[in-house]
């Protein structure tokens, strides 16, 4: 751990207008042994330092520098856990670790930030006075940050928050501070990078711009009203352009799309009744579910896998990566409230791949 008591003691000698003479009369020592520890000549007797550290209202830590040092340390200790935390989706635990965390480091941004992100998770929608606090929290770092990765991050889980809490003009104009696609980093770096960087960046591209437009193709409508076509349509494209892009069939991170996909059609199946393709849907699904917790929540959060598809084929999803999406545990929830399946409640298919499910939680 870096000393660096000659900035620090000349910093707070300066912040309470004093001397070098008044800081030796106050220890009994000479000016000029001041002025050496200042331009780092010297170092005071350690027997001086509590009452050099008191006669600046500090700690010795302070004084020598490492208090600052210490701590980062802790809040990153803190961050590493909320990781963790997060990606075993123990999101009540999160959300506990950093409050408390936000009481001892009350003006932190990175702890304010990802206590936005747990809040959001915890349904920000229904519990609005935790919805409006991180608000306020993504505000406030707006307001204080400079940091630009910092303050986009943060303009994102403002948007999104205040859509969940009914604010759709706030949430609208938080958006729209982003800029549009073409103002993005891949954009502009698209064709710009060379080399195997180039490669990595646009097989990278090629991945998450695939999600992108999984996502607006499968919710192109999502306006609540009964288009079961619509739905289905929406289904079969979002599939064919991931097995495009997936050859191999090795999704992965993707595999999540997958599973909205195939339970999407279950959905729409559900509406025109059409009990045969809706059961097949829902089986498709499930596989997709199992498949998710067998490959990412069970193996990802310690091996790394590396896609063979030929777009992606440079690509690897490292441990941490996933966001543990709770296939199994959602889609036996979906299956149990959704009304859209009640003709099936009592078909022995439908409890099959629900035990099914329950079995795998």
């Amino acid at each position: 751990m870096e000393i660096n008591l000659k900035d620090t003691l000349r910093r707070l000698r300066k912040e309470k207008n004093l001397t070098q003479e008044d800081v030796a009369e106050y220890l009994g020592i000479t000016a000029q042994s001041v002025g050496k520890w200042e331009r780092g000549e010297g170092f005071p007797d350690i027997t001086l330092l509590p009452s050099l550290a008191l006669y600046f209202g500090v700690t010795v830590d302070d004084l020598l520098g490492v208090g600052a040092e210490r701590q980062e340390e802790r809040i990153r200790e803190i961050l590493d856990e909320a990781e963790r935390l997060f990606v075993l989706r123990r999101i009540d635990e999160y959300n506990k670790l950093l409050r408390e965390a936000l009481r001892t480091f009350p003006n932190e941004h990175r702890i304010m930030r990802r206590l936005m992100t747990g809040i959001h998770w915890s349904d920000c929608g229904e519990h609005k006075e935790d919805g409006y606090f991180a608000v306020e929290l993504g505000e406030r770092i707006l307001a204080e940050s400079t940091n630009h990765r910092l303050r986009t991050s943060t303009i994102c889980q403002l948007a999104s928050i205040c859509y969940d809490l009914g604010e759709k003009e706030k949430g609208r104009a938080y958006a729209e501070m982003l800029g549009s696609y073409y103002q993005t980093r891949e954009n502009t770096l698209f064709v710009r990078l060379g080399g195997e960087e180039g490669v990595l960046f646009r097989q990278s591209s090629i991945r998450e711009l695939t999600t992108l437009l999984t996502s607006a193709i499968l919710y192109r409508h999502c306006t609540g009203g009964e288009v079961p076509d619509d739905d289905l349509y929406s289904a079969k494209k979002a599939l064919a352009l991931l097995d495009l892009i997936y050859e191999d069939g090795d999704y992965l991170l993707a595999m999540e799309d997958v599973y909205e996909a195939h339970f999407k059609a279950a959905e729409a199946y559900g509406k025109k009744r059409d009990a045969e393709a809706c059961l097949n849907a829902l089986a498709l699904a499930a596989e997709d579910a199992l498949r998710i917790k067998r490959e990412l929540n069970d193996c990802l959060l310690t091996e790394e896998k590396k896609h063979t598809s030929r777009l992606i084929n440079r690509i690897t999803v490292h441990p941490g990566e996933t966001n543990c999406y709770r296939a199994v545990e959602l889609m036996r929830t979906d299956m149990e409230e959704y009304g859209v399946f009640d003709f099936l409640r009592n078909d022995i298919r439908f409890l099959a791949i629900l035990e099914r499910l329950k079995e795998a939680e």
